[in-house]
């Protein structure tokens, strides 16, 4: 198991996680939208020039299974 920083070549991976914690959470009545992100503005938000966040991903052997979002500041 390894925690590592996420990079910009991650954007569509997160994109993929947040998808999915999506579903989850309207599987279980505690969201009922549509997400509004985009890779665009993953990227913008964690990689460009003035980044307000970053992400930690989990990964087992060479496979993504998680990932957490931190605010800076």
């Amino acid at each position: 198991m390894n925690v590592r920083r996420a990079i910009k070549q991650d954007s569509s991976r997160l994109f993929d996680l947040i998808g999915h914690k999506a579903e989850f959470d309207r599987s279980m009545k505690g969201f009922d939208g549509e997400i509004s992100t985009t890779i665009e503005k993953i990227e913008r938000t964690l990689f460009g020039d003035y980044p307000f966040a970053h992400a930690l991903l989990l990964e087992v052997g060479s496979e993504v299974q998680g990932q957490g979002v931190r605010m800076n500041g």
